[in-house]
């Protein structure tokens, strides 16, 4: 340890009368604790609302700015996180989420398997597989 290290804690201590850390975090909450009603009357009132549309509200109605992460993790702390719900129905004939299906007359579900990554038909090894 360096001198001017051990100079520093010396003076710390003199100063503060010890030399232990202080409590991390604030300790008040969040800014958005007092507004707790309002904005879980946004969420109620439209399931699908954006956490920008929350952020301009209670900027337009409450005067408070803040940054739509800023309700993200207010909600997240509440385990009450902003889902959206599915627009469409997941088709039942095509595939969805890199789900892969045989269409009928479809040929392979795998477009590549027969083929190289040209698109030209893999060649056949003497023992009737594709590949080398």
């Amino acid at each position: 340890m360096s001198k001017a290290a051990v100079g520093a804690w010396v003076r710390l201590k003199r100063a503060m009368g010890d030399v232990l850390p202080k409590p991390q975090g604030s300790g008040y909450g969040s800014l958005l604790d007092p507004h707790e009603d309002f904005i879980l009357g946004l969420v109620a009132a439209d399931k699908d609302i954006t956490l920008v549309e929350m952020a301009d509200q209670l900027e337009a109605e409450r005067g408070l700015r803040v940054v739509p992460a800023t309700h993200w993790c207010w909600l997240d702390r509440r385990e009450r996180s902003p889902s959206k719900e599915r627009r469409t129905p997941a088709s039942s004939s095509v595939p969805t989420c890199g789900e892969r299906r045989a269409l009928p007359g479809a040929g392979s579900p795998w477009p590549l398997e027969d083929k190289d990554l040209y698109g030209r038909s893999a060649p056949v090894g003497h023992d009737g597989t594709h590949g080398a």
